[in-house]
């Protein structure tokens, strides 16, 4: 469901990114509200704080994800945003205070090189450290996704999954309201229809991953979430015709390599 919505947002490239964004929350928050209304699930919040701090994170990720998909396409920003397991690992240890092992520092070290041999740009010795805008832009998306993890874990200590999504959703539409609606709204019923088919697919990928996570092991259901970047990936050069070069295939593998062996030291004892 999620790799489906990464196409669909590629392919309305035209549309605004706040609107996509705000009609994905919409969607969302709409969704749950039914749900709170026929009382099939009930919603009762603690930790407030935490939980308005996650839904802005959230907000902020969501958009950048989805402007660097336009941006620079589905593969690339995929692997650049997908990477933030390994980088979780070390928020986990300062906020959270979880011990360490030699298996995330290897990991560490993997995604660092990694993400320099996709990212940057060499054309000679001048260009060898250049990074693009919207590089830069996935990365930092990709650290916001590492630290709205560990507020995540923290929060399932007092919140359900339910709670933890329906705010975000609410701070989400309260934020982007504004933006979603700033410059032409004219947009026809394909387009409609893609945007309504995003917030679907957002909505039932995250409950049905929720719904996941409850059945299996952690650590399955981690590395079975990861095969989005192998669809991404593979989407994005087959359906759209990204180019796919030497130095970002061994960028990439590093950091698939990363962060399956960071989820994998995460569950060791």
């Amino acid at each position: 469901m999620f790799s489906v919505m990464t196409c669909l947002v590629k392919t309305i490239s035209t549309v605004n990114v706040f609107r996509t964004t705000f009609i994905r929350f919409a969607i969302g928050l709409l969704i749950l509200c039914v749900l709170v209304s026929t009382t099939q699930i009930r919603l009762r919040f603690t930790n407030w704080r935490l939980l308005l701090l996650n839904g802005v994170l959230s907000c902020f990720g969501i958009t950048i994800t989805y402007l660097v998909i336009v941006k620079i396409g589905v593969s690339k920003s995929t692997v650049i945003l997908y990477s933030y397991p390994v980088f979780a690992s070390l928020c986990g240890a300062y906020f959270l205070k979880e011990h360490l092992r030699w298996e995330n520092f290897a990991a560490l070290a993997a995604a660092v090189i990694g993400l320099y041999l996709h990212v940057t740009r060499v054309n000679g010795l001048e260009g060898f450290f250049h990074i693009g805008l919207y590089e830069c832009v996935a990365l930092a998306g990709m650290m916001i996704y590492a630290l709205f993890a560990v507020i995540i874990r923290k929060l399932h200590e007092t919140e359900t999954s339910y709670e933890i999504f329906f705010a975000q959703c609410a701070i989400g539409v309260a934020l982007l309201i504004v933006p979603a609606h700033i410059g032409s709204v004219t947009i026809g019923w394909l387009e409609v229809l893609i945007l309504l088919a995003i917030g679907v697919l957002a909505t039932c990928g995250q409950l049905t991953m929720t719904q996941g996570f409850r059945y299996l092991p952690v650590k399955v259901a981690s590395l079975l979430t990861m095969s989005q970047l192998i669809f991404n990936y593979t989407a994005g050069i087959i359906i759209f015709d990204e180019s796919l070069t030497a130095r970002a295939f061994v960028g990439s593998t590093l950091i698939f390599a990363a962060c399956f062996t960071a989820l994998l030291a995460g569950e060791k004892t």
